[in-house]
């Protein structure tokens, strides 16, 4: 979107005369050969690069542990699949200890078909469990039914205090007459590790008893005295789905590509229009939108599109361009090559935004002094500001699962390195027939 709107605006100063500007799907011609050459790499040879990394360097470890008890909703998606199609399967994390229906426990198998109000049993991480929780199809077993709507909700963790009302009592006798509390219970653990009872109405409560709550606000001004829990953590980045617009929001979702890709809008006029049919159906909330905003990201996107006004304005740009010229001769393949492989270096280290915003009037630049379309150096520009494979901190994504693998630089450069050159290959070898040199 950086190098589209970077286009958008030379195309309007008249630098880029006679090129449109670029439409929703139209790096998809090399996008999407390159991502399935991508994906072929990383299932059949990717594994075997990766042969030497230690198993045991993967957390496997949770430091708490629950058991809890949900129920399938009837006539919601998970009704009429199995267990394997309902990806409730046990996992990393998460242990599919036993399946009721009326009070019968059934025989496990991956392939036992769900029914409305079947109750299943998990020993699984705090994690886990807070996935578990925001499944749409799933509810929690036990607690009081709360009048207002799940996506209003919130998951605490607690511990209960030894001043609590419900010690000594069984989880089936909660809530009692005189509680305060609307509350859902997700999960119960003690001394850390989920209880070893089949069903949970047959635990009894004990001070030190960790819980997961499903709550609503009314719930952090009944505890705040602390007299019966503890509030450890408020899981805020784990939602129930607002399911009941869905159908909405895809709809709406939908009509903005459509006008986006056939060109009766551009895409901001096309991501504005969809924003305020969103506020006006409900599908989401003026505070949900003004929350989303990102100013981190913001200033980002501002800075680059600053870089690449500076560049192009004080002549650098086309200092730069005369010396990859004078490299790769007056071929336009070799250079796209050059535009490639110094964009890629460069997202690697300072990131995707810089490395658009710096490397855009080079590229301009480059097929002003070619006489060439500018069109394949645009698809190129956007295709390598995306390979941030070789390098952990080359993007979020790399550093969320670098610790989690066991993953160390090396393995990052001896995956990402093929990846990238797989990737750039199938772009060099599309882009001009595609689009014209």
């Amino acid at each position: 979107m950086i190098v589209a709107g970077m286009t958008a605006d030379a195309i309007t100063a008249g630098k880029l005369s006679g090129m449109k500007p670029i439409g929703m799907f139209d790096q998809s011609w090399v996008a999407v050969p390159a991502a399935a050459a991508g994906l072929l790499y990383l299932i059949y040879g990717a594994p075997h690069l990766l042969r030497g990394l230690r198993s045991d360097t993967i957390t496997t470890e949770f430091k708490q542990k629950y058991l809890s008890e949900f129920e399938v909703v009837p006539i919601s998606n998970l009704e009429g699949k199995s267990i394997q199609g309902a990806e409730l399967i046990s996992s990393q994390g998460r242990e599919l200890r036993s399946v009721w229906r009326h009070g019968v426990k059934l025989a496990y198998s991956p392939d036992l078909i769900l029914q409305g109000g079947d109750k299943l049993t998990f020993g699984c991480s705090a994690e886990a469990l807070s996935d578990l929780w925001t499944t749409i199809g799933l509810v929690p077993a036990r607690g009081e039914v709360m009048q207002s709507a799940r996506h209003q909700h919130q998951l605490v963790e607690v511990v209960v205090s030894a001043k609590a009302s419900a010690i000594g009592h069984r989880l089936s006798d909660l809530p009692l007459p005189d509680s305060p509390y609307e509350v859902m219970l997700v999960g119960v653990s003690r001394n850390g590790e989920a209880p070893t009872v089949e069903e949970l109405h047959d635990l009894r409560v004990e001070p030190g008893d960790g819980a997961m709550f499903e709550v609503n606000e009314r719930f952090f001004y009944e505890s705040r005295r602390e007299s019966d829990f503890l509030i450890v953590k408020t899981w805020e980045g784990n939602r129930v789905k607002r399911a009941a617009r869905a159908i909405m929001a895809t709809v709406i979702t939908l009509t903005m590509v459509i006008l986006a890709a056939s060109g009766t809008m551009s895409m901001l006029n096309a991501a504005l229009l969809a924003a305020f049919a969103m506020l006006l159906t409900g599908c989401l909330t003026f505070e949900q939108a003004w929350g989303s905003v990102q100013s981190k990201t913001l200033v980002v996107l501002g800075a680059a599109l600053g870089l690449e006004s500076a560049i192009a304005g004080s002549g650098l740009s086309t200092s730069i361009a005369e010396i990859c010229v004078s490299v790769g001769g007056r071929s336009p393949r070799v250079a796209l090559v050059v535009i490639f492989v110094a964009t890629m270096v460069m997202t690697n280290l300072i990131g995707y935004a810089a490395a658009a915003g710096l490397m855009f009037p080079v590229a301009m630049s480059i097929s002003e002094m070619l006489g060439v379309n500018f069109k394949p150096f645009v698809i190129m520009l956007m295709m390598a500001a995306s390979c941030s494979f070789i390098n952990p901190a080359g993007f979020q994504t790399n550093l969320m699962v670098q610790k989690d693998g066991g993953y160390a630089f090396k393995d990052f450069a001896k995956v990402g390195v093929p990846l990238t050159l797989i990737v750039g290959a199938v772009v060099l070898l599309l882009a001009p027939i595609v689009y014209g040199t």
